[in-house]
C-alpha cells in the first residue's frame, strides 16, 4: 500500500510526498487472447496481461484488480465485441463482487443495442470514492446475440481492458 501523504506537520512538502503524487497509484490490465461469452449469460472478464501496476500487486492473475491504497479511484473499462447485430450487450464495473454479477456493488452498468453505431467501442469511465485497502473491482460482460461471442482482436491494446487511478482521499 502506498503512504498518502498526510501533511500534518504544518503542511511541509517532502521528498516522499512529491514522489508519491508524481507516481500517484495506478494499474491496469488486458486481454490479449479474446475471450469468448455465452450468449444470454452474465460473465466475470478475465485478464490476461498487465499493462501497469504501481500500487503493490493489483493484478496477479484472473479477474480482480486489487486497490492497495484507501481513497477515490478513477475506472476506466472499455471492450470491443466482435460484429453482430442481433441483441444487446452490457458491460458493469462491481465492487468486491467475488466472481458474481449479482455480489458486492455495482459501480457501473453501460447497456447497447447491438445495432448501435457505437457498439464497437463500447466503454466508460468513472470516479469513486470510499475504497479501502483490499477492495478490488471485477468487470462483467453480457451479450444475447443467439450464440456465443467475443470480444475483437488485433489491437496492441488488447481486446478489452480495465484501468484504476488513485484520484485522492
Amino acid at each position: 500500500m502506498a503512504t498518502v501523504p498526510s501533511f500534518t506537520d504544518g503542511g511541509v512538502l517532502h521528498a516522499s510526498d512529491l514522489a508519491f503524487m508524481t507516481d500517484k497509484p495506478a494499474g491496469g490490465v488486458y486481454q490479449l487472447t479474446p475471450q469468448t461469452f455465452t450468449t444470454s449469460t452474465v460473465t466475470v472478464i478475465t485478464w490476461d496481461h498487465i499493462w501497469s501496476d504501481n500500487d503493490p500487486t493489483m493484478w496477479s492473475s484472473g479477474s480482480h484488480l486489487a486497490l492497495n491504497t484507501p481513497g477515490k479511484w478513477r475506472f476506466t473499462l472499455s471492450v470491443r465485441w466482435a460484429v453482430n447485430g442481433t441483441g444487446v450487450r452490457y458491460i458493469e464495473l462491481r465492487k468486491n463482487s467475488a466472481g458474481s454479477s449479482a455480489g458486492g456493488n455495482s459501480l457501473m452498468l453501460d447497456t447497447r443495442n447491438a445495432t448501435s453505431p457505437n457498439l464497437s467501442a463500447h466503454g466508460f469511465t468513472i470516479e469513486v470514492p470510499g475504497f479501502i485497502a483490499g477492495d478490488y473491482v471485477e468487470a462483467f460482460a453480457y451479450q444475447s446475440s443467439g450464440g456465443n461471442l467475443a470480444f475483437q482482436t488485433g489491437s496492441i491494446a488488447g481486446a478489452a481492458n480495465l484501468s484504476a487511478t488513485w484520484c485522492g482521499t
